[in-house]
């Protein structure tokens, strides 16, 4: 059950999780993080696919531990009439519902956006897909890692000769689940201060990070630029920024930004170089420098004479360096929680950190319909002889 010993601040918002890995279902989470009650529907058979996707320990996966973390689920046959039945009962009673499948699949199953709102007109629905509901191309099947290559990010990522690259997780997916999240909430506020009915958050899994690189269209249209990748340097040609990776002598990686011409200027006195006011010092020299000014010093050294020049440089970390790190232990942003599978299990916080309404994680990903009982039951008000005979009938 929902913990009530504190202040949630969406306690008492229902979220109907209807979708599959990976976007839908993060939306749904980040709001259960803070205490809405998120019902998760799945198929009989299987369940949502990230029940699959690895890494395991024992035969479980151990991301679905953290993707259905404070989630009730359930499991539901949603083509079949039984199903669909009682997914509407659930709609009924609910004040959002999520789902990414591709766009027409919930029409065909008689469940679009005009028969969820004639059930519940204060319904707030959460659909994400790889091209949107609308366009040319909302019928073709979107993955997250072909939203990542359409947004523009893929294509200023990587080495300037070798291949466009992504990074080492699902960027397209949980950052539509994070923007999927933002809009429920917009919508929800609005539905309750003054609007007073749901409406439908149509989001493309390439819009969320179209969005995000800001600067690129417009220096499209009016400088005609291209921007094209290159390396851990800001990918620009006229880069007045100071952006690598450097390696240091005892084989350790750090980061450096030095995204202003301030900053810069202090990089360039930290390293011996004259520096004028009235004109920036040779970025590419002072890149140069920088590798060899690195490969003659320690970690330790390197950061003590970029905090003496009040300058930004950071190591690299990996996940041993994460969970020793201080500042991670002192923000509490790693979580232990008991699992029934695996016992302690260790995770990410909530983020962000609130003072007066925090959020928790209050237990991780559930057994395939292990809270079945407790909705259809408790909620639905069905009896055990009529979940016996929905479950003898594949419906749940």
């Amino acid at each position: 059950m929902i913990n009530t010993t504190k202040e949630s601040p969406l306690a008492g918002v229902r979220v109907l999780d209807i979708g599959h890995a990976l976007a839908a279902p993060m939306a749904a989470t980040l709001l259960g993080d803070f205490g809405a009650d998120v019902i998760k529907v799945e198929r009989p058979d299987g369940g949502d696919a990230m029940r699959r996707l690895g890494p395991f320990k024992d035969g479980v996966s151990l991301w679905w531990k953290v993707s259905a973390r404070n989630k009730k689920c359930v499991t539901l046959n949603i083509q079949s009439p039984e199903g669909k039945q009682l997914l509407e009962r659930l709609v009924e009673q609910s004040d959002v519902l999520v789902e990414n499948y591709r766009p027409g699949t919930l029409e065909r199953l008689g469940l679009g956006w005009d028969r969820l709102h004639a059930i519940n007109p204060r319904l707030v629905v959460l659909r994400i897909s790889g091209y949107g509901q609308t366009g040319p191309r909302r019928e073709s099947p979107g993955f997250g890692r072909a939203g990542e290559a359409m947004s523009g990010v893929v294509q200023v990522t990587g080495f300037a000769d070798g291949a466009p690259m992504h990074i080492g997780f699902s960027l397209a997916d949980t950052v539509s689940g994070l923007m999927g999240a933002y809009g429920v909430m917009m919508a929800l506020y609005w539905r309750d201060h003054g609007g007073g009915e749901g409406q439908v958050i149509d989001l493309a899994l390439y819009e969320t990070l179209f969005r995000l690189i800001e600067w690129q269209v417009i220096s499209h249209q009016q400088l005609g630029a291209l921007p094209m990748r290159q390396g851990n340097n800001f990918p620009f040609p006229l880069s007045t920024v100071l952006s690598n990776v450097y390696r240091t002598r005892d084989e350790r990686w750090v980061t450096v930004s030095a995204a202003t011409p301030t900053v810069v200027r202090r990089v360039a006195r930290m390293l011996g170089v004259p520096t004028d006011e009235s004109l920036l010092p040779d970025i590419k020299a002072l890149d140069q420098m920088l590798v060899g000014w690195m490969a003659e010093r320690s970690l330790e050294d390197v950061l003590m004479e970029f905090e003496r020049a009040d300058a930004v440089a950071a190591p690299v970390y990996d996940m041993d360096m994460i969970v020793k790190d201080p500042t991670y232990e002192a923000r509490g942003n790693l979580v232990t929680v008991d699992d029934d599978e695996l016992g302690p299990v260790r995770m990410q916080n909530v983020v962000p950190s609130m003072s007066r309404t925090a959020g928790e994680v209050q237990w991780t990903g559930p057994a395939l319909g292990a809270h079945n009982d407790e909705v259809f039951g408790a909620l639905l008000g069905l009896g055990a002889p009529a979940l016996a005979e929905l479950r003898a009938r594949g419906a749940i």
